[in-house]
C-alpha cells in the first residue's frame, strides 16, 4: 500500500514539475530568448509547413501521454505500454528538435521532471507494482 502511495505521488511531482517547465519556459530572460532564436531550431523548425505539422503531432502526442500518465495512475494494463512508448518517442523527439538553451531555474525544473520520469519506469518496471498491471 505504501509503495502505491509512493508511485501516485511521483506521478504528481511529475505533473507538477512538467507544467512548471511549461511556465518557466516563458518567462525565460531576454538573453536567453535571443540565443534560442540565433541557433539552430533543428528539424521541427526547418520550415514552416514541417513546424506546422511538428506542433500537431506535439499536441497529438501531449494528448495521447497524459492519457497514459492517467492509466498509469489507475494501474491500467494498456497504460504501462503506453507510457513507456511515449517516454520513447518524447526521448526521440528530444534527438530531432535542435538545440535550446535553458536558465537554471528551467533546467533545474526539468532534471526534476527527468528524475520522475525515471522513478515511474522504476515503478512499472522494477517494483511489487509491476504485478498490478498484469
Amino acid at each position: 500500500m505504501k509503495i502505491e502511495k509512493a508511485f501516485k505521488a511521483i506521478i504528481h511531482i511529475y505533473l507538477v514539475t512538467l507544467v512548471a517547465v511549461f511556465i518557466s519556459v516563458f518567462t525565460e530572460s531576454e538573453e536567453i530568448n535571443q540565443i534560442n532564436e540565433n541557433i539552430s531550431s533543428g528539424f521541427m523548425g526547418s520550415n514552416e509547413a514541417t513546424e506546422l505539422a511538428f506542433g500537431i503531432m506535439s499536441l497529438i502526442f501531449m494528448l495521447v501521454f497524459f492519457i497514459s500518465l492517467y492509466f498509469i495512475y489507475k494501474f491500467k494494463k494498456s497504460g504501462k505500454k503506453l507510457y513507456t512508448i511515449c517516454f520513447i518517442i518524447s526521448s526521440l523527439l528530444t534527438l530531432v528538435s535542435g538545440p535550446y538553451v535553458m536558465g537554471e531555474i528551467s533546467t533545474f525544473l526539468f532534471e526534476l521532471n527527468l528524475a520522475a520520469s525515471g522513478a515511474i519506469l522504476v515503478f512499472l518496471y522494477f517494483t511489487p507494482l509491476q504485478k498490478k498491471f498484469n
